[in-house]
């Protein structure tokens, strides 16, 4: 959101259907860039978009806020195909959630104990969605990692992208929404987008194969803007010696692969 200060409506197309929602900058902004869009509570913004005869469009775009305390359905009945939920988990953190159309209901992920995988309300979250207009059906990864597969339309007639809109319970913010057609490989490393939004590491948008990812003290394996040290210090301080699936934006096998790479000895327990 390369725009100028002040309210979005109006701005590359962009409107806000109800409430306030303007293009801000200062200490809060996000790691894609130096402005973002800050929604307040009950607020509604929208942009259409048309994505012509695309079978297949990845959505990707940054997050940042609490959710709300109840997933409830949007505030008007336009078609949705895919539809994402944030839901406050406590006053820390958030968990994600996609509504369903079999199961008429949203649906979220657990980790390994069992518990919501949740995110931290402090940081900025880049969600991918691959969307799939032939099978009906959509994909979600957060911060590259794996998060929901196969999840089917909320309404099956839509058959291309018509737009993006969100409705802000709680307030939050947005950044770098992008709308991708796609043959299936859009970034053409020869690893199809199916492949990477369920591979860890991996990006539909990035032509770097999610083997191609640097482990280095000092790289960025989930490319959320901290050195893979800083990650690795973050998750000592926040799981102690334990580290779960679940609790950060990398899982258990990435945190043993940085481990080991640093030169620990594995052990089972």
């Amino acid at each position: 959101f390369d725009f100028t200060l002040g309210d979005l409506d109006g701005q590359d197309d962009w409107t806000v259907e109800e409430g306030i929602a303007n293009i801000v900058g200062g200490p809060f902004t996000p790691v894609a860039g130096t402005q973002y869009v800050k929604q307040e509570a009950n607020s509604i913004i929208g942009r259409d978009v048309d994505g012509e005869d695309a079978t297949r469009v990845i959505v990707r775009g940054w997050y940042r806020g609490e959710g709300s305390e109840e997933l409830q359905p949007p505030p008007n009945d336009r078609p949705i195909a895919a539809l994402l939920g944030f839901r406050k988990v406590n006053n820390n953190q958030f968990a994600i959630a996609a509504y369903d159309g079999n199961e008429e209901d949203y649906v979220e992920p657990t980790g390994g104990n069992g518990q919501p995988i949740v995110f931290s309300n402090d940081r900025w979250h880049k969600i991918i969605l691959s969307i799939n207009y032939e099978t009906k059906t959509y994909d979600v990864s957060v911060n590259t990692m794996p998060h929901l597969q196969d999840v089917a339309f909320r309404d099956d007639d839509v058959e291309k992208l018509n737009g993006f809109q969100s409705f802000s319970r709680s307030g939050s913010g947005l950044d770098q929404i992008g709308f991708y057609p796609s043959d299936g490989d859009y970034d053409g490393d020869g690893v199809s987008d199916d492949d990477e939004m369920r591979t860890p590491r991996g990006n539909p948008l990035d032509p770097n194969r999610p083997d191609d990812y640097d482990f280095r003290a000092m790289g960025d394996l989930n490319q959320d803007g901290r050195t893979n040290f800083q990650d690795f210090v973050f998750l000592l301080e926040l799981w102690g010696a334990y580290p779960w699936a679940g609790k950060s934006s990398i899982g258990f096998s990435d945190f043993v692969n940085i481990l080991e790479h640093w030169g620990f000895e594995r052990e089972t327990r």
